[in-house]
């Protein structure tokens, strides 16, 4: 082989290599999902550019780019029923044993109490509908002095002397 021929196949084997490791680093798509080439606009020919890496078009060459993904098609159609799921953790307990307590009375004030170990989660009232009484409270309390709210307090204006109802939902304090 004469060193004319070998000088020439050592270049041809380093173009192959430079431009392996220049493909092997490209990443095509660029980051952003595009796909970058140049047109040839006398030939028509394509050549794939990264231009994340900064190549760019020749002057003869115009740039075209198209997304990888391309546009979304329609829904599909609905799927089969999927099996039934295992059953849960239990929820926690409601309440099983609420009680009211109900006072009817003529008084303006009237603390309505629960039993020892109860607690009023809520109150009210019922009047008689008689214009001339109003009430001005009705809020719970801590009746017994034990640091928990298990009594209903109920004040009413009560000029008529006619009888209303003050009431408690008393349930287990624990």
């Amino acid at each position: 082989m004469n060193r004319t021929k070998a000088v020439g196949i050592g270049l041809i084997a380093m173009t192959l290599l430079a431009t392996g490791s220049i493909a092997a680093r490209a990443a095509i798509p660029s980051s952003s999902g595009l796909i970058t080439a140049c047109r040839d606009t006398k030939s028509g020919a394509l050549r794939l550019i990264d231009a994340d890496l900064g190549q760019l078009c020749k002057g003869s060459e115009a740039k075209l780019t198209w997304n990888q993904a391309g546009v979304p098609g329609p829904t599909g159609p609905q799927g089969p029923k999927g099996d039934t799921g295992a059953q849960g953790p239990a929820g926690p307990s409601g309440l099983s044993s609420a009680r009211r307590v109900e006072v009817r009375t003529n008084f303006e004030h009237v603390t309505v109490q629960c039993n020892p170990g109860e607690i009023a989660v809520s109150g009210g009232f019922f009047l008689n509908g008689d214009p001339s009484q109003r009430v001005i409270e009705s809020y719970p309390w801590d009746g017994s002095g034990a640091g928990r709210l298990d009594a209903w307090v109920v004040d009413v204006i009560n000029n008529s002397n006619l009888g209303w109802t003050a009431y408690a939902e008393c349930v287990p304090a624990s």
